[in-house]
């Protein structure tokens, strides 16, 4: 990979916030609400619109101060690790869907057992989604320096 593909792909795992308070070991940081490069290509309007507050770690014991800008990262393995579930609960619900409604109706055909699988995988991701904005899992972020 040449030398600006490699900086691209720094630049979207890191962004800019404004540290905004403390809660125990965990940094809590403002994301600044500019168009950076982690933004690029996020389909999040909520994010983009609202001002969002992030937990993040300090791993490096940075002495830190309310209102500083700091860089803010993301360990790939932990967004690796979440997506999974994001990706497995609605598939589960598709499957169920499919299946339990060949068990309730045995001669049902299949594509009324895939329309209810289809209706049941999205109210699993629905049910996600609601899940996950109520208890965020913001345990990936983590302060890398002071800008």
């Amino acid at each position: 990979m040449d030398k600006t593909g490699e900086c691209l792909k720094e630049a979207r795992r890191f962004f800019r916030a404004t540290v905004f308070g403390f809660e125990g070991k965990k940094v809590i940081v403002q994301k600044n609400n500019i168009a950076d490069a982690s933004c690029f290509g996020c389909m999040s309007a909520e994010c983009k619109q609202k001002t969002i507050l992030i937990a993040a770690k300090n791993p490096k014991n940075l002495l830190l101060e309310k209102g500083q800008i700091v860089e803010v990262g993301s360990n790939p393995s932990s967004i690796a690790a979440q997506s999974i579930p994001a990706l497995l609960v609605p598939l589960l619900g598709f499957i169920a869907g499919f299946l339990i409604i060949k068990l309730v109706f045995p001669g049902l055909n299949e594509g009324a057992a895939a329309a209810s699988g289809v209706l049941l995988m999205f109210i699993a991701a629905l049910g996600f989604l609601r899940f996950r904005s109520h208890f965020p899992a913001d345990e990936f972020h983590y302060i890398n320096q002071q800008i």
